[in-house]
């Protein structure tokens, strides 16, 4: 019953990440922490579907990604995964990170058009794959850490959606080799982690199409919504949990 319940959020999740290009792999998180997995295994089971979602998006929008900006953050990818390889094993509670990432989204949330989009020069990018990819491996997700980043308004829905997934492919894979080197049991979750990956890249197929027909404005107009939304789950979790 539990695994056939996070199929089906797989496929919700990957949906609305297809369309807004985060928060399904927040949702994602939460519904496998209830679900009563066993919770040191919740980050490197959720880190292999997101790295499925987020590559099937390179696959239905490949001609919209940004290649420049994706480069520079793949590149930091490596440095940041063995940064977060060593605070793994120093850092028992992450939680300081959500603070940080909360500020962000309230920031593209909330901000008046006069105030400037969060754009980094191109380089900026490498030193954000480095903090998203050590991020990751501490708190399973970093779509609320990066989103703000690519949320631009020079840049098309597609190439934000198209970049993002991308980048966040490169942050999910850098977990793999991580957690099989501190020894994660990946073969006990083999049939639930197939149907879950299987489910994450219909709904992404689905919630690209959707993407497709949705005009620009509308685009922005829910992202931003979604943003106001995960920048207060996020600092309650900081602050009350």
């Amino acid at each position: 019953m539990i695994s056939t319940l996070l199929v089906i959020i797989a496929f919700l999740t990957s949906f609305i990440s297809g369309v807004i290009g985060m928060g399904g792999g927040t949702i994602l998180l939460a519904a496998m922490i209830l679900s009563g997995l066993v919770v040191e295994h919740i980050v490197p089971l959720h880190g292999i579907v997101q790295l499925c979602s987020n590559g099937s998006r390179i696959v239905f929008l490949y001609r919209e990604v940004n290649t420049k900006i994706s480069l520079y953050f793949l590149c930091g990818i490596p440095l940041g995964g063995y940064v977060g390889y060593l605070l793994l094993q120093k850092i028992d509670n992450p939680s300081y990170l959500l603070l940080g990432m909360g500020a962000l989204l309230l920031y593209v949330a909330l901000k008046p058009k006069k105030l400037p989009d969060l754009q980094l020069p191109d380089i900026g990018f490498f030193f954000l794959g480095v903090v998203a990819a050590a991020v990751g491996c501490l708190v399973g997700i970093t779509g609320p850490l990066v989103a703000p980043f690519f949320v631009r308004s020079d840049w098309d829905k597609k190439t934000i959606i198209a970049t993002m997934g991308a980048c966040q492919t490169g942050v999910h894979f850098i977990k793999i080799p991580v957690f099989i080197s501190i020894a994660f049991p990946y073969s006990e979750y083999l049939w639930v982690s197939i149907f879950m990956i299987i489910a994450a890249v219909l709904g992404s197929r689905v919630g690209v199409y959707v993407l497709t027909t949705m005009y620009k404005e509308r685009f922005f107009i829910i992202v931003r919504i979604a943003m106001l939304l995960i920048a207060i789950r996020v600092l309650y979790k900081f602050f009350v949990l």
